[in-house]
């Protein structure tokens, strides 16, 4: 609810718009809440970060792809990224790639053993 009321002082701000479509269930209504954010802000690395999520949660892969390929593109050095890339290989059941993915968080960062773990169970 906060969240709601504050979009409507600064609807220009990405990060409320994240947390709000973090928030949200429905990944076709978070979506349409990142949306203006993504127009404004095309290489902001949490939009795209949660705009990747919610287009998996959503089925549309393709769209996934595009945004964490910028997020990647954009911050290559982060671990985040990768593991979020991660993620996506997972889904589409390339695990390989996943693998690859989650191992490239861990070395980037080495507080990110979620990602060796994840690497491990593939």
């Amino acid at each position: 609810y906060h969240l709601e009321q504050a979009l409507i002082y600064a609807a220009d701000d990405q990060f409320i718009r994240v947390y709000l479509a973090y928030a949200e269930k429905d990944a076709k209504k978070a979506i349409q809440i990142l949306k203006p954010s993504w127009d404004r802000f095309p290489e902001n690395g949490a939009v795209n970060n949660m705009l990747g999520y919610k287009y998996m949660d959503d089925g549309q892969m393709d769209k996934a792809k595009q945004h964490l390929d910028i997020y990647l593109r954009v911050y290559p050095k982060s671990a985040n990224a990768h593991d979020s890339y991660g993620d996506y290989y997972a889904k589409a059941g390339d695990k390989a790639k996943a693998k690859e993915m989650y191992l490239k968080a861990y070395e980037l960062d080495k507080t990110f053993t979620t990602s060796k773990e994840k690497a491990a169970k593939l």
